[in-house]
């Protein structure tokens, strides 16, 4: 697990990178409950104004899904 307090910024940066990498994959196969919840997962735990782009990325991916 990754905390930022201890690996850094970039590190966690990454690391969010890598997760909604994951989920745009599991939403383009159609695994939407799955990525419904990793986006939002990244909304919730991604706090703080240095993680605003991801969050934004993960917000995207929830209204691309749809209801």
């Amino acid at each position: 697990m990754v905390k930022p307090e201890r690996d850094g910024f970039e590190a966690t940066c990454d690391t969010a990178t890598w997760v909604l990498d994951v989920t745009d994959g599991a939403a383009a196969r159609r695994c939407v409950a799955t990525a419904r919840d990793l986006y939002v997962n990244v909304c919730v735990i991604y706090t703080g104004g240095g993680y605003v782009r991801l969050r934004e990325r993960a917000s995207i991916g929830v209204q691309r899904l749809g209801s």
